[in-house]
């Protein structure tokens, strides 16, 4: 069920990004919305990630 979710997720985001460069909400061009969602995974997300798996590892 996990591979399920995580290719739905998956799937859900190309979705999003090809709509974005269909319909371009808010006139925000592609290259800076890349660069934000960038700087949000780098500096947000990932360390996030990195710190739930690690509080869930046994010891």
């Amino acid at each position: 069920m996990a591979v399920f979710e995580t290719v739905l997720q998956m799937m859900t985001l190309v979705a999003l990004g090809a709509f974005w460069r269909w319909r371009q909400p808010g006139r925000v061009p592609v290259a800076q919305l890349r660069s934000a969602v960038t700087e949000l995974v780098y500096h947000l997300l990932l360390p996030a990630l990195v710190l739930r798996v690690l509080w869930q590892a046994e010891l």
